[in-house]
């Protein structure tokens, strides 16, 4: 096998060689094309490939160029090299204090028949610029710097030099460089020239060059743009070496008739160049005017070029938002958020939402958009309150350099959010799909929350730790609204974080929901809490109903201390533990509230109209206070005996037995929970009320139909089954009331005759109309809560969907298993439609707006006009 190229066989440069050769004779190397029998192997031959890339040359170009690492560490050595020549240029020029003794070595005090190199300084001041006072260890040295540098730059221009013309390789360095050495190369030989005068200041300049090309290196190595604090040390290098220049030519230049010292040259030429003037220094000769005027100009070109570019990127900066550095970060964590497009809006209900919690308010928001950031958003982010705790960075989630600028590694989540006022919804989840499986691949152990428009969508970003859907989210708040009024409002303001408002006292509800808007919730564990620690070993109802009527906060969950589940009311069955973590309800968390015992008057206690002396004498009233303010802590309160509430078995009361109260506000420092009579229940919620029976409501349906009370055929006849198509993947299994067998297609359709259904059907009461521009598959999840086994099968309602378009045939066929369930294709701005679909024998109507529904321009000048159009067809039903 041919040798490498290379010189000498070393034993380093050989190693691959032998390397290959044993893989040869074991058959080990791989071969392209078909494969070929054992007599055929005979013919093959075996190829090296990239055999010069274990050249000596190829070694030291890795070595001294194309390695980042190597390359970085050998520029930092010659930019010592160079300042330090200039260290020693000023060491001679501070100790070369007397010009007259300019001159070569062993020049007599009489200078009149000396030799050439001894001048007569008395004639001609100006030889004292030709000749200067340097010691031979100052020369030894300058001369070892100036010659390695020099071979050194000729070295890198053969390792550079491919072919070609030699013209087309030399640089200015080798031209500076040959300059400053060939004085002191000569001197080696002549002694006589070891005195001459070379300004060997000018290495600076050399310096400042090999300097931005380990910048270069250094940015290159670590992978992420910093463009700006690149041109900022190129700015300051430009200046320093000016301002170096000028001092030392300046310095040299009043020899011939002033010994200027090394400051007052500093002195001068901050002077001059700030143009302040003072004018207590002046050069007083020509070679030194002469060399100002030069550096004028030369400043006057190169320094507004420099500062033209440093304006350029700190402007291009400021709009792409430069990087989250450790500067801003600190010490602080950090999330990130990440979308198409961050309104104003959305981004300052996010700061809103995450701020409120007191464990977030050291957490730094690092916004990343690929947009260029509005003026709205620039101020909203430089409110005082959020000016060092949110920065905005441009960028692309599928870029990694954009991901390293955000720190997104290192950060404790990131929140990919979708453009909810998109036209194309599809096309705004397919952004957040990409964006989350680029996030997942660079930083996959960053905790994902991903928020996704359709539901069809959802299983694409199933790998995220959280995924909310807006669209079954909000067709299941409305399902459920439509079963217990209300609901929706009780979700979004436990949702929101809201404190509490004055509502108009003309106006009940106002009223109540100023009051309750403050309500959060809140989770302690049982053994640390004041209010539920009495309640350990006791049943969940009554921990609920006593917490309620004590302290006014709602016991809605518990979670045990080895599970990561929530248990929602999970029942009287349940016992408390005190390792448990209770969820509640109340105004404030019970670490921020102060509990005081009211003992009320004798004529409170028994004017009571309940009687029950025993429920009124020892009531608690909670006054909520910042605790963080003045410190108050939860004092010790008297618990009463559980006789009442275990007269009605495992923990549970009758509705006899409970007692009205209410949480009410009263005006002061703190928040006072008094005894008040409820509403009337029926005057609450929505105007058309009904009774909605339970299971054993149903058992007894049956068995009155079995006696003759009630007609067999009025019994629906469904099946608990899970539905067996799904309009999409990832759907939510939930038993519900199904068809035993599902119905035709053709018989969806509310206001077509088919074969099946010969006659026009009537209008049932009590049906419930959703009115939505367009079928989407996140109405499925608006059929199933309202066709839950959970429901009562005489419970169960009509559902008409009054859509836009016609469903297309998947949709139909996931749907068709459903009882009472119809389609009717109309706009719910049309009367005619509306009463069509039986609006006026109907229980609820759901009106739902989706991108598609408007104008789009509107939407795009002024998006708090999205809704127009269904705020403008609701009021039109009325």
């Amino acid at each position: 096998m041919k040798r490498p190229k290379g010189g000498r066989a070393f034993h380093f440069l050989n190693r691959r060689q032998r390397n290959l050769e044993v893989y040869s004779h074991r058959n080990w190397y791989q071969t392209a094309g078909p494969k070929v029998d054992a007599k055929d192997d005979k013919d093959r031959v075996h190829v090296e490939h990239y055999a010069n890339d274990n050249s000596l040359k190829e070694r030291l170009i890795r070595l001294f160029l194309t390695n980042p690492k190597t390359s970085c560490r050998w520029d930092l050595f010659l930019v010592f090299l160079k300042l330090a020549s200039c260290v020693l240029y000023v060491i001679r020029a501070e100790g070369d204090d007397d010009p007259m003794s300019a001159g070569c070595d062993g020049c007599p005090a009489d200078r009149t028949s000396a030799k050439w190199c001894c001048p007569d300084i008395n004639e001609s001041s100006y030889w004292s610029l030709l000749w200067v006072d340097r010691p031979l260890i100052l020369w030894i040295l300058q001369t070892v710097i100036a010659l390695f540098c020099f071979m050194e730059v000729i070295f890198i221009a053969f390792l550079e030099y491919k072919g070609g013309s030699i013209l087309g390789k030399i640089t200015l360095r080798m031209i500076v460089e040959t300059f400053l050495t060939l004085p002191l190369f000569v001197s080696i030989f002549w002694k006589d020239l070891r005195n001459l005068y070379n300004p060997l200041y000018l290495n600076c300049w050399i310096a400042k060059s090999i300097a931005e090309n380990m910048f270069n290196d250094v940015h290159r190595l670590q992978q992420q743009r910093s463009a700006l604090m690149q041109k900022v040390l190129m700015v300051i290098g430009t200046l320093t070496s000016i301002i170096f220049t000028c001092v030392c030519g300046v310095q040299h230049f009043e020899r011939a008739q002033h010994q200027w010292g090394t400051f007052k040259s500093l002195w001068f030429v901050v002077v001059t160049f700030s143009t302040v003037g003072y004018g207590d220094s002046v050069p007083g000769d020509w070679p030194a005017q002469t060399f100002v005027m030069f550096s004028i100009f030369m400043a006057l070109i190169i320094l507004p070029m420099q500062f033209e570019q440093l304006a350029f990127h700190m402007a291009q900066t400021q709009k792409e938002g430069g990087a989250f550095g450790g500067m801003l970060r600190g010490n602080n964590r950090h999330v990130v958020v990440c979308g198409s497009s961050l309104r104003p809006t959305l981004v300052l209900d996010f700061l809103k939402e995450f701020y409120a919690q007191s464990d977030l308010e050291e957490c730094h928001v690092v916004l990343l958009c690929p947009q260029d950031i509005d003026s709205q958003l620039r101020m909203l982010i430089q409110v005082p309150a959020w000016a060092q705790k949110v920065s905005y960075i441009k960028g692309s989630a599928l870029n990694d350099g954009d991901l390293e600028r955000a720190k997104i590694s290192v950060s404790e989540g990131v929140f990919i959010l979708s453009d909810r006022n998109s036209p194309d919804k599809e096309g705004a989840d397919r952004h957040t799909i990409l964006r989350t499986w680029a996030i997942q691949d660079y930083a996959p152990q960053v905790p994902l929350y991903v928020q996704i428009l359709q539901a069809e969508n959802k299983f694409h970003v199933s790998f995220a730790e959280h995924v909310v859907c807006e669209d079954e989210l909000k067709n299941a708040l409305m399902a459920a609204n439509c079963i217990c009024p209300g609901i929706t409002t009780l979700v979004t303001t436990l949702l929101h974080t809201l404190h509490q408002q004055d509502g108009s006292a003309d106006v009940p509800w106002h009223d109540i929901f100023g009051r309750c808007a403050g309500n959060e919730i809140y989770d302690i564990k049982l053994g640390e809490s004041t209010v539920f620690r009495p309640f350990n070993k006791k049943s969940f109802a009554y921990a609920s109903f006593n917490a309620h009527r004590r302290y006014g906060v709602c016991l809605i969950g518990v979670r045990r201390a080895n599970s990561s589940k929530v248990l929602l009311n999970p029942g009287s069955s349940y016992i408390m533990g005190y390792n448990d973590t209770c969820f509640y309800i109340s105004m404030s968390s019970e670490e921020e509230s102060a509990f005081k015992e009211v003992k009320e008057s004798k004529s409170s206690k028994f004017g009571s109209s309940s009687g029950d002396f025993s429920d009124q004498s020892n009531k608690i009233m909670i006054e909520m206070s910042d605790t963080k303010n003045n410190g108050a802590t939860a004092t010790s309160v008297n618990y009463e005996n559980e006789k009442d509430a275990n007269s009605t078995g495992n923990g549970h009361v009758t509705a006899s037995q409970q007692p009205a109260t209410n949480p009410e506000q009263q005006t002061g420092n703190g928040v006072h929970f008094e005894q008040m009579k409820p509403p009337d229940a029926l005057s609450v919620g929505s105007s058309v009320n009904y009774f909605v029976p339970s299971d054993s409501d149903v058992e007894d349906d049956l068995q009155d139909a079995m006696s003759g009370a009630l007609a067999p055929s009025k019994i629906p006849d469904y099946v608990i089954e899970i539905p067996p198509i799904s309009p999409y993947i990832g759907r939510v299994t939930m038993k519900c009331h199904l068809l035993p067998t599902s119905l035709p297609l053709c018989c969806l359709n509310l206001t077509s005759q088919c074969e099946h259904n010969p006659c026009p059907r009537q209008r049932e009461e009590g049906a419930i109309i959703l009115a939505s521009p367009v079928v989407e598959a996140g109405l499925y999840n608006f059929i199933l809560p309202l066709r839950s086994s959970n429901l009562p099968r005489l419970s169960l309602k009509p559902i008409v969907l009054l859509v836009g378009e016609v469903p297309t045939e998947s949709f139909l066929q996931a749907i068709c298993c459903f009882p009472m369930l119809y389609y009717i294709v109309g706009s719910v701005s049309s009367l005619d439609d509306l009463l069509e679909a039986g609006i006026l024998n109907s229980d609820t109507v759901v009106v739902t707006r989706t991108a598609h529904a408007g104008s789009h321009d509107d939407e795009k000048d002024e998006e708090f006009m999205a809704d127009a159009l269904t705020i403008v067809s609701v009021q039109t039903i009325f």
